[in-house]
């Protein structure tokens, strides 16, 4: 977790320069943010979610300051990277009316945001 406090006034403002990911491009500057889309990731498999963690890790390793990694996982994170968990919509959700239900929606999409080195999530509907 960045620890905000720490971190300088041109760190923060540095966290608002979102670069956007795209496949087979390489970064043309240092991020402080990056958000990614499903047409990034079309490839229902191992091989496609492998090149999004290892672009993610470029992102990491170019940053000077850690990196909000984001994007909208409003239905599970299956809605952007395919090969993960698409979700239904939230109101299916809230309609279901069972909290330990509304619970494992939300964990199961931190979990697999997290595996591809998603630390924000624009959910729901946050951004």
């Amino acid at each position: 977790m960045i620890d905000m406090n720490a971190l300088t006034i041109e760190q923060k403002i540095l966290q608002t320069k979102v670069a956007r990911i795209e496949k087979g491009k390489k970064l043309t500057d240092k991020p402080g943010a990056a958000f990614f889309f499903g047409e990034i990731i079309t490839e229902p498999d191992d091989a496609g979610l492998d090149e999004l963690r290892n672009y993610v890790e470029e992102v990491y390793e170019e940053a000077d300051i850690p990196p909000l990694i984001t994007s909208d996982f409003e239905n599970g994170c299956g809605s952007m990277v395919k090969g993960l968990t698409q979700l239904p919509y939230l109101m299916g959700l809230g309609a279901a009316n069972d909290p330990k239900l509304a619970y494992d929606y939300g964990k199961v999409t931190a979990l697999e945001a997290r595996s591809i080195g998603a630390n924000w999530s624009f959910s729901p509907v946050a951004d």
